[in-house]
């Protein structure tokens, strides 16, 4: 850590960057509580700019992963379907989770995925990025 406390700085600005990008999510009973202090975590390490980043490459890792298990669960049409359900609660104004069971991360009729196994992707990928955009 740097005398001026900038390294500080920059975890406490990624810690509270992680928080804030997954705080809506676990409103909405879309993410876990320890899904919002995971990405935090990560965020802390990494500084806020390269939690952005880690945003965009869980996004789209757990979505690949997600199609991945609803196509072997055999639920791609009901997970469509709620999707554009969740998208439609959201737009008037209401919370997703109270229109039924499955729309609730933390029931137990909801499709779940392992959120850490996206969180590893996306880790990945952007270790992968940073290595090479620097020429090493």
């Amino acid at each position: 850590m740097s005398p001026s406390g900038g390294g500080t700085l920059a975890a406490l600005e990624g810690l509270a960057a992680g928080f804030a990008l997954y705080l809506p999510l676990y409103l909405v009973r879309a993410r876990g509580a320890g899904d919002v202090k995971l990405l935090a975590a990560a965020g802390a390490i990494i500084g806020p700019m390269n939690c952005l980043w880690l945003f965009v490459l869980v996004s789209l890792a757990g979505g690949v992963v997600a199609l991945g298990l609803v196509a072997v669960k055999g639920r791609l049409r009901r997970t469509l379907f709620n999707v554009g359900w969740i998208l439609h609660e959201l737009a008037h104004g209401r919370a997703p989770h109270k229109a039924g069971p499955e729309l609730d991360v933390r029931s137990t009729e909801a499709l779940r995925l392992p959120h850490a196994i996206p969180v590893a992707c996306g880790v990945a990928a952007l270790v992968w990025m940073a290595r090479h955009s620097r020429g090493y």
